[in-house]
C-alpha cells in the first residue's frame, strides 16, 4: 500500500498558514490509523498456527477485490515530484485505503 509513499507527500505538503499542518497532521493520523486497522483485520484472519505470511496472504486473497480496486486508484496518482499532489490528493489516498479495511476500528 505503500504507505511510507504517501507519509513523505503528506510532509511535503505545504505549511505556511495555521491551518495546513494541522491539515497534514491530520492525515498523518488517519494513515497511521488506517495502516493499524489493516493489520489488525490481517491479525483477524490468523488462525492457531499460521505464520504471519500465511496470513496476510489468506487476507490478501479474501479482500482481493478491495484490493483490486484500491491498487487501481492509488496507481493513477501522480508522482510526489509532481505539484497536483496536494490535500485533496492525499485525502482520496486515505479514502481509499480505508476502504479496504473490513473491521471496525477499535475506539481508542
Amino acid at each position: 500500500m505503500r504507505i511510507n509513499y504517501y507519509l513523505t507527500a503528506v510532509t511535503a505538503l505545504p505549511k505556511s498558514t495555521r491551518w495546513e499542518p494541522l491539515a497534514r497532521l491530520a492525515l498523518r493520523e488517519e494513515l497511521y490509523a488506517a495502516l493499524r486497522a489493516v493489520v489488525l483485520d490481517v491479525l483477524t484472519e490468523r488462525g492457531d498456527e499460521q505464520t504471519p505470511v500465511v496470513s496476510l496472504d489468506r487476507w490478501a486473497l479474501a479482500n482481493r477485490a478491495r484490493l483490486t480496486r484500491a491498487e487501481r486508484l492509488l496507481s493513477e496518482l501522480p508522482s510526489l515530484t509532481d505539484e497536483s499532489v496536494n490535500l485533496a490528493t492525499l485525502s482520496v489516498v486515505v479514502r481509499r485505503i480505508r476502504s479496504i479495511i473490513r473491521t471496525p476500528e477499535p475506539q481508542v
